[in-house]
């Protein structure tokens, strides 16, 4: 099934409740034709960046290999493979 959303870095989102300013932390992302077939990769923040001052350093967790790259690569190259998202709330 393709359901395909725009894969933002940063979302404001309003709601009655008062709503609030988000960015992306990280994605799980599933390679593969379909959902019975495939690899689960996880791309994530640098655990060492600090939120005030992100530096856009991300790692590509793959298995047993680690690779840099950045928030911005991430957006790009998995608009259509993104499973999951996480994203933080900035208070």
């Amino acid at each position: 099934m393709r359901d395909p959303v725009v894969l933002l870095r940063d979302l404001i989102v309003s709601s009655k409740q008062g709503g609030g300013c988000y960015s992306l932390v990280s994605a799980i992302s599933h390679l593969g034709n379909t959902g019975k077939k495939g690899h689960y990769i996880c791309d994530g923040m640098d655990p060492d960046d600090r939120p005030d001052e992100p530096t856009d350093h991300w790692l590509t967790y793959n298995d047993s290999a680690v690779t840099e790259t950045t928030g911005a690569s991430v957006c790009r190259q998995r608009q259509d493979t993104a499973y999951i998202l996480f994203y933080k709330r900035h208070m």
